[in-house]
């Protein structure tokens, strides 16, 4: 599902840059073997490599160069006349000064640079480069990790100008150089001194963030420990430093972290690894990161040391349990911390089978997949969390190595050879009903350069025989997954400023061994194997809320709902339904509202901050994730604009202090569609259509007449015009979904629906007016109803006739396709029941179709008597006109006719032309003469004596009066004899 596809052979190119530049091949690969230093802001990456001097004397010496990406352009910047062993180097924003730092003596490259084992000394040095003139030492020697870097944004006058810098000695202090510059002639010299300034003290970690100018370190509080004792304890806090121009800079935060195992006594001794692009001090006994986002996310991403654990059974994850005699066989857990101020919580990830060879070396990589967080060792696992400030953590995607194998197991194939086999699945015929699977893995990444080649592979879920599977060959960029067993094989990935032109597309990564850059990317067709095949409904769900949250990809979304069409009766589908349309509602209502609006929106259908886990069929439990609340975060309280004193837009720590005060005032909650008055409301609504939905509207036109010559133009194609962007993916709006009104039932809902959102928004956004309000209440009901006709919509594509103009008569049977549709509709209508969502107009009748043709009568019966199929007027005009009236249809027309309200059934009976309707009218107006003549009898309006010479009519009322002492059978009979006349005037 996600892989890495390499983009820039870092080393390679910088080894071809070398030998072009040197002019001659006296010296060894090995002695020209480049080194990276650093990354600067604009990208521009920093190396040095040794040579020999191409003076006469041949001497050994030291280059130093920088290569800028974007252009590919190299340029050697300094060289030093004796060899020596650089270990970090930073160049201002003018290029004329450059700073860097040296150890001796030099370390072996196989091994880590560890304080005391070899009396290692690190050094700092100024040198003018503009051009290359003199150097300058800052008379520092100090056995601990020294680093130096450049502030970037800080120029001054066009004369005279200031370079910023900032100097850290690990363990000591992080100090800030003011290096006043001047122009001489064509030259940019140092005019004087350096001026410094102690930013911080004593330190154990930090991290420059060099694209936003910010400092983040980590130090040592003294607190009052717990228990009758008392004693004072050091606790590791994190603290941050926004820079601005000119070197200006306010302290921003303060956050206690949980990292008790985290040793902060300045004394002990460290271990640094060689990490060219490493943002800090590279200390191997701390692996921590700060990543952060504009909108106010902050997330201090920490690993755990690795404890040697044996597991009692697979369900089992004792994080406390140490053991003795681990060998390389052993397998443990892996443990890490992301701690997240702006939630007031830290997330705990744990993940199992890690062997014990590989987790006591392995250094987690913490990055950016657009908005969510990446937890990654390759080859071995990969979290994808949701982190976001706008979204309360949920939808976790955990996949482990074992997740991946599995999925291996079923049919799919992604090879990380040099070709970058990528497995991808296409219909011979997209109109075959038959071709169920095959359908289902189409990229749309394809590059003009791969190669089609055609292999056979096993069975796939939803299929009986062999597929076709389409192998795509890309002979430039190498893809491999990031839990493959080739993944394994790289080094530590550190993040690298390179612009990216897909949006889609992760951060860039580089390899620290072998200098090769990587992109983080999402492989469509893995991701949607993972979908179908994956144990955990969580997992399921999490992708497609990611897929959703990435942009709305239609035609991904379809591919994915392809997956559920081959198991419809899974119970996990309303819910996948459910998520579907509440996540596409939130995210087309959120470009259409303000923040304050949209963070009271529903956006998934699952709880946050509720814990999460990975298991595999066999019950094996691979990942977990829990949640703990911080006890405090102190964030600055001045914003941008009064830090700057002008007009900047919003920043990290302006979003991050608006959001902790928000949730300070008043607890925002999200709108729930699942609240007491929906519950209500469903209840009447089923009450009320236990026996019939149809409208009752109140037009001059009869309920037969209105509907009978819609019966068959509702089944015509729409025109091909006004097609929107959705229509190329989904094909042309079903024939019922393109006209109809609502229900009134449907009305009612969104009436309700409505009232209830606005007194929710009327809770929070009390400084709104009504009016507004209400236009985002409006809004919100259309997008609503908007995406319920989209997924039914893609529902009838998926499994659909094909051949939708075709007028299909009820006494045809459902086929196997159609009903694969009616069971697809009835999960669609249990989602948008549990949700309260309006159902699309045009639906009920052409979902009671699909019923009545789908199921057995009885069961048919019973779905309407409980409100599931509603007897709309165009069904009931369609049985009329179909069905024949033999006995048993006419026996099947009588039992839909029973069910619709009194009024509504008595105008079919006298629309019907059969004996059973004139039965039944006759029997109704036998029963109205008899209720009018004891109504006229109790009311004394015959007369008691009537003579024998009495006029017919006075007869008649005789007659009439009589018949309380008639069988009410004779009557009934001589009624139905003559339903030919009216009734009224016959004299019984």
């Amino acid at each position: 599902m996600f892989q890495l596809t390499e983009t820039l052979d870092l080393k390679s190119t910088l080894i071809e840059s070398v030998i072009q530049t040197r002019g001659y091949e006296e010296a060894t690969d090995e002695c020209i073997l480049p080194r990276i230093l650093n990354q600067e802001r604009d990208g521009t990456v920093i190396y040095t490599w040794d040579d020999l001097a191409a003076n006469s004397r041949r001497s050994p010496v030291t280059h130093v160069a920088m290569y800028d990406p974007t252009t590919c352009s190299h340029k050697v910047i300094w060289t030093n006349d004796s060899k020596i062993y650089i270990t970090t180097c930073s160049v201002n924003a003018e290029r004329t000064l450059m700073a860097y730092t040296t150890c001796d003596p030099a370390p072996s490259r196989s091994a880590s640079v560890q304080q005391g084992s070899h009396k290692a000394l690190y050094r700092a040095y100024f040198a003018e480069i503009s051009p290359q003139r003199l150097v300058f030492s800052l008379n520092i020697e100090r056995p601990n990790y020294l680093k130096v870097q450049f502030l970037y944004g800080t120029a001054g006058g066009a004369v005279e100008k200031m370079a910023h810098m900032l100097l850290f000695l690990h363990k000591e202090s992080i100090g800030l150089y003011r290096i006043p510059l001047a122009r001489v002639e064509k030259l940019i010299i140092m005019r004087d001194q350096p001026v410094t300034e102690q930013l911080v003290k004593r330190f154990i970690w930090c991290q420059w963030d060099s694209l936003h100018q910010r400092l983040f370190y980590l130090t040592g509080r003294r607190e009052k420990g717990r228990g009758e004792a008392g004693a004072q304890v050091s606790r590791p806090v994190l603290s941050g430093l926004q820079f601005s121009q000119h070197s200006k800079y306010e302290h921003m935060m303060d956050l206690p972290l949980n990292l008790n195992f985290l040793n902060v006594k300045p004394n002990v001794r460290s271990t640094y690894l060689d990490e060219p692009l490493s943002a800090g001090i590279p200390d191997k006994a701390i692996n921590i990161s700060v990543l952060t986002l504009s909108n106010g996310t902050l997330c201090v991403c920490c690993q755990h040391p690795v404890q040697p654990l044996v597991h009692s059974s697979c369900d089992e994850m004792d994080v406390d349990q140490p053991y003795d005699n681990v060998d390389g066989d052993e397998l443990v857990d892996i443990k890490y911390t992301v701690t997240m101020p702006h939630h007031a919580k830290e997330l705990q990830g744990y993940v199992s089978k890690i062997p014990w060879s590989v987790a006591k070396t392995a250094r987690i990589t913490f990055a950016w997949m657009n908005d969510y967080l990446m937890v990654l060792l390759p080859g071995y696992f990969v979290h994808v969390l949701d982190v976001n400030i706008e979204f309360e953590p949920c939808h976790h995607i955990l996949l482990h190595r074992k997740t991946w194998e599995a999925c291996q197991e079923d049919g799919f194939q992604l090879h990380s050879d040099e070709t970058a086999v990528k497995t991808l699945i296409l219909p011979d015929d997209p109109h075959d009903s038959e071709q169920t699977f095959v359908k289902s893995l189409t990229f749309t990444d394809v590059h003009e350069d791969w190669v089609l080649t055609h292999i056979t592979g096993p069975s796939l879920p939803g299929t009986e025989q062999d597929v076709d599977q389409t192998l795509l060959r890309n002979p430039t960029n190498s893809v491999m997954p990031l839990v493959c067993k080739d993944a394994a094989q790289l080094g530590h990935l550190s993040p690298f400023i390179k612009k990216s032109t897909s949006m889609n597309a992760g951060c860039c990564m580089c390899d620290s061994e072998q200098g090769k850059v990587y992109q983080l990317g999402i492989n469509t067709g893995a991701l949607i194997h993972l979908f179908s095949s994956c144990y955990m409904e969580a997992t399921r769900k999490a992708i497609l809320h990611y897929v959703i949250r990435q942009g709305k990809d239609i035609f991904l979304l379809k591919q994915l709902f392809e997956m559920v069409a081959y198991d419809c009766a899974s119970p996990e589908v309303p819910g996948l339904m459910e998520e579907f349309l509440m996540g596409m509602t939130y995210a087309s209502l959120r470009r259409q509202v303000e923040r304050d609006v949209f963070q009271l929106l529903p956006f998934t259908t699952s709880h946050s901050f509720r814990g999460m886990f990975e298991k595999i069929s066999c019950g094996e439990l691979l990942s977990r994730v829990s949640y703990v609340p911080l006890q405090s975060v102190n964030i600055g309280t001045k914003s941008v604009r009064e830090r700057q004193q002008r007009r900047l837009p919003e920043d990290l720590w302006d979003n991050l202090c608006l959001h902790l005060r928000s949730r300070q005032i008043a607890q925002p909650s999200r709108f729930s569609q699942n609240r007491a008055g929906f519950k209500e409301l469903n209840a009447d609504s089923q009450k009320g259509s236990s026996r019939s939905a149809v409208s009752q509207t109140q037009e001059k036109d009869s309920f037969l007449g209105r509907i009978s010559a819609r019966a068959r133009t509702s089944f015509s194609l729409p025109s091909p015009g006004n097609r929107k962007r959705s229509d190329s993916v989904l094909g042309l709006l079903p024939p019922f979904l393109s006209e109809g009104t609502l229900h009134p039932q449907q009305d009612k809902l969104i009436n309700q629906t409505a009232k209830l959102f606005v007194d929710h928004l009327g809770k929070y956004l009390r400084k709104d007016s009504k009016i507004k309000v209400a236009n985002v209440a409006k809004e919100y009901i259309s997008c609503q109803m908007q995406q319920a006709k989209q997924l039914c919509h893609m529902l009838w594509s998926i499994r659909g006739p094909t051949n939708p103009a075709e007028y299909v008569p009820l006494t045809k049977p459902a086929s196997e396709r159609e009903y694969e549709l009616f069971q697809l509709f009835e999960r669609f209508y249990m989602a948008v029941q549990e949700l309260a969502y309006p159902t699309p107009p045009g639906f009920s009748t052409y979902f009671t179709v699909m019923g009545y043709r789908s199921l057995d009568l009885s069961l048919f019966l019973q779905y309407v008597d409980r409100g599931v199929l509603m007897l709309t007027g165009e069904f009931v005009a369609q049985v009329m006109e179909d069905l024949p009236d033999d006995d048993a249809n006419a026996q099947v027309k009588l039992q839909i006719i029973s069910r619709l309200p009194k009024p509504l059934a008595e105008e079919c009976f006298q629309k019907w032309d059969h004996h059973i309707a004139y039965r039944h009218t006759a029997m109704q107006q036998v029963s109205h003469l008899l209720r009018d003549g004891v109504e006229m009898r109790n009311r004394g309006s015959f007369p008691r004596n009537v003579s024998t010479d009495s006029s017919p009519y006075e007869r008649q009322d005789l007659l009439v009066e009589d018949t309380k002492h008639m069988e009410p059978r004779f009557i009934r009979d001589v009624a139905t004899f003559n339903t030919s006349e009216d009734l009224s005037t016959i004299n019984f």
